[in-house]
């Protein structure tokens, strides 16, 4: 049989983690969520539990286009644009746009 003290498990706290830049020696939460751009999602995430992140980015398709009905993206007469073709400022600064494939 295995005594004790092969039975233990170390567990490390970031708090005592060298390599962790937080001053505040707590743990921190970072966010990636892949995403289809929809500005009442985004709110509504942003709003919730988007809260508990310390750091949140959104990884969106770089064509920007269609409505998202229930869980279906669906055609939208403005078509698909990419988003450079929009006047800056439209989309936070936390949602990045990457290629996808769709």
């Amino acid at each position: 049989p295995l005594s004790d003290n092969n039975n233990k498990i170390a567990i490390s706290s970031s708090s005592n983690n060298n390599n962790n830049n937080n001053k505040n020696g707590k743990d921190r939460v970072y966010c990636m969520i892949p995403f289809i751009w929809n500005e009442e999602i985004y709110k509504i995430i942003m709003e919730t539990w988007g809260k508990r992140c310390d750091v949140i980015n959104f990884l969106t398709d770089a064509l920007v286009g269609g409505k998202l009905i229930g869980d279906k993206i669906t055609e939208d007469p403005m078509g698909y644009r990419n988003y450079t073709d929009f006047p800056k400022g439209t989309f936070p600064e936390n949602v990045i746009f990457i290629n996808m494939t769709r």
